[in-house]
């Protein structure tokens, strides 16, 4: 099982199908009848691919090489292992431990039941939202600083795997896919982009993922209860918002009366109803990060089977490079470049003026 907890506040019939504040079907019933295909075609997945860890090796490969690498050294300088020889049980025991919790999540996305699978529910979400809403981004929104790079590498994790509109049989899609993927820590965030996630007019779906353990419990933990604090505020402000009713009685108390009420009234009510997953876990550790990241892999697998694309490749990088080769000796010399279109040869010509 994952060690995540998640919990539906948001629908009164607190459906398990439903994890953390996820728009519900406007007839309240755990599955959809419309969406059912969508249900079936995940289980069929499950079946078909058995082994998803073959599919998505990468942390693995990454962990081999790491210890293939170690073990070169201290082949090359075996005094290494003699003078400190736990060295190589500290690799050793790094290279279990990510074995293990590939295992452990890979057994729980193909063995866990439906309701209770989260990278299936992820992805099940993520495909509601994309498809069914218009969303077009997915936040990543992490409450410890040692995950403020999280985003940015599901940025490549999803997007590179996605973010593709021709399906396997090679036809063009007439739907949407992968969305882009963006995020900061914590309160970072709160200060620069939370405007638009609560007040702005695009469906901005957020995870939340927070430690209930710091790394630094200093002062009694007051640091990290203060984070907490601003993680649970960020997702009960998100789903429930704030009425007119709410704002006046607001405003009212601090004192203001009148027109000027009447004009800041609207500018402090929020509507609410905004999609989030809280994503808890004990404490941060190499163990703990890997899950996630693993959990996130099966995430973005199952949703490129949903929408029948290949996760696997990324022609998209390639055309950029194949260009970078044609340009890269038109900037050896100072004759004018035509080529290109004009654009690129302007901007060709423009630079290598401008190199001195």
């Amino acid at each position: 099982m994952y060690p995540l907890s998640s919990s539906c506040t948001c629908c009164p019939h607190h459906d398990p199908v439903r994890p953390h504040h996820a728009p519900v079907c406007p007839h309240h019933e755990p599955v959809c009848p419309q969406h059912e295909p969508v249900l079936i075609t995940i289980l069929s997945v499950l079946i078909m691919y058995p082994s998803v860890l073959i599919m998505y090796p990468s942390v693995l490969i990454m962990n081999l090489s790491v210890l293939i690498m170690n073990l070169s050294v201290l082949i090359m300088y075996p005094s290494v292992l003699i003078m400190n020889p736990s060295v190589l049980i500290m690799y050793l025991s790094v290279l279990i431990m990510n074995l293990s919790v590939l295992s452990l999540q890979d057994n729980h996305f193909r063995s866990a039941p439906l309701q209770q699978n989260v990278p299936v529910l992820l992805a099940l979400l993520g495909v509601w939202y994309i498809n069914f809403f218009q969303a077009e981004t997915h936040a990543m929104l992490p409450y410890d600083q040692y995950m403020h790079r999280f985003a940015a590498y599901f940025q490549q994790g999803d997007m590179e795997s996605n973010g593709k509109y021709i399906t396997k049989d090679g036809s063009r899609v007439n739907y949407h896919t992968g969305p882009i993927v963006w995020g900061e820590p914590g309160t970072n965030g709160q200060h620069a982009f939370y405007q638009l996630i609560h007040q702005g007019t695009r469906m901005i779906p957020a995870d939340f993922l927070i430690p209930a353990q710091s790394q630094h419990p200093i002062r009694n933990n007051l640091h990290h209860k203060i984070l907490v604090a601003n993680f649970l505020a960020q997702t009960e402000a998100l789903m429930k918002g704030k009425t007119s009713d709410e704002a006046r009685r607001e405003l009212e108390a601090g004192g203001l009366k009148g027109d000027a009420l009447e004009k800041l009234l609207p500018h402090k009510v929020f509507e609410g109803n905004k999609p989030s997953n809280s994503i808890v876990f004990k404490k941060l550790s190499p163990f703990m990060l890997g899950a996630l990241v693993a959990m996130y892999e099966h995430k973005i697998f199952v949703q490129g089977v949903m929408w029948n694309i290949n996760s696997y490749d990324q022609w998209g990088v390639e055309l950029g490079k194949q260009l970078a080769k044609q340009i890269e000796p038109e900037l050896k010399d100072d004759s004018e470049v035509t080529s290109h279109d004009s654009s690129t040869n302007g901007l060709i010509n423009f630079l290598k003026k401008n190199f001195a």
